[in-house]
């Protein structure tokens, strides 16, 4: 169940740049083989596949950005959650099943979990475009917030990392 949320999910998030872009054919056939990979590891618990649909749906919303006029998207915090979520239920899916899948508080703990790390996602990505998007020019300011948001998300990450273990 998890994965095929995660391939839907994926497949919202690769219907969104061909709608937005001007490199519409070369951002379909990035979101097609991303989807493919990604099915293809779901299908076959292969983490390896996962990773690289991934990547590739990663490079596609990134093609949005280097055809653009470099315009700051105000939907990433959005797509940072959409990924995340379909990162981590894909890679639930890869798991081997142990006999605590099957206990209900487990799932809704971990679920949980992902829910809250996609929320976190989506609010660090809120406050750099809102850092981005104000007039604070090449100031020392500027590079305050640019440091201090690439920091939070390194403590997002290292938080995250550590919970896991």
């Amino acid at each position: 169940m998890t994965g095929a949320a995660a391939l839907v999910t994926a497949a919202a998030l690769g219907g969104y740049p061909p709608l937005e872009g001007t490199l519409r054919p070369y951002s379909l056939a990035l979101a097609g083989f991303a989807l493919a990979f990604l099915a293809a590891g779901l299908a076959g618990r292969w983490s390896g596949a996962v990773a690289t649909g991934l990547t590739l749906l990663g490079a596609q919303y990134a093609l949005l950005f280097s055809a653009g006029p470099g315009a700051v998207d105000d939907r990433t915090p959005f797509y940072a959650a959409g990924f995340l979520l379909s990162a981590e239920l894909s890679f639930w899916s890869t798991e081997p099943r142990v006999a605590a899948w099957s206990d209900l508080e487990v799932v809704l703990r971990r679920l949980g979990t992902v829910l809250g790390a996609c929320l976190g996602a989506a609010a660090i990505a809120a406050i750099v475009i809102i850092v981005s998007g104000a007039s604070l020019g090449d100031s020392l300011v500027a590079e305050a917030a640019g440091i201090g948001s690439a920091a939070a998300a390194l403590a997002l990450l290292g938080a995250l990392v550590r919970r896991l273990r």
